[in-house]
């Protein structure tokens, strides 16, 4: 004769189990979503594709031929292109970035800046990031390099 086991749980029981089911869903996309924008970062190169202030395009060639090149160090090299955007302008930059857990931030720091932009987007196509000065918004738009 076999003999057969019915679990009962009660309500609070029950809840219990689908909060802590919930959590490690959420926990666990979260962890996966930003290694991912991590990786899609990282994975290539990326240069300008257009600039926008307050939505109107602002994008100037000496903008369009640098290349972003960040690195799984959290370092970061901007390689400007020989369409110069004024005298004396350096061939590289170097700087650090760093994007936050939840992958809507990124930081960028090198000489004389310190810039956090917010994702719009980051995809293995495309890079959208948007930031605030005093009076303006100013959004960028980067594609693979």
């Amino acid at each position: 004769m076999q003999e057969v086991f019915i679990l009962r749980a009660n309500e609070s029981d029950m809840k219990h189990i689908l909060t802590t089911g919930l959590i490690a869903v959420v926990a666990f996309s979260s962890c996966n979503k930003d290694r991912n924008d991590h990786e899609v970062l990282t994975g290539r190169s990326w240069k300008m594709q257009q600039q926008y202030m307050n939505g109107n395009d602002i994008t100037h060639p000496c903008r369009q031929d640098d290349v972003y090149k960040f690195n799984d160090d959290g370092s970061f090299t901007l390689t400007n292109g020989p369409e110069t955007c004024g005298a004396g302008e350096a061939t590289t930059l170097n700087g650090s970035w760093q994007l936050n857990p939840y992958g809507d931030r990124l930081n960028l720091v090198y000489p004389g800046n310190n810039i956090t932009f917010e994702v719009i987007t980051i995809s293995k196509d495309r890079m959208d990031l948007r930031y605030l000065t005093d009076t303006n918004t100013i959004r960028e738009v980067y594609i693979p390099n």
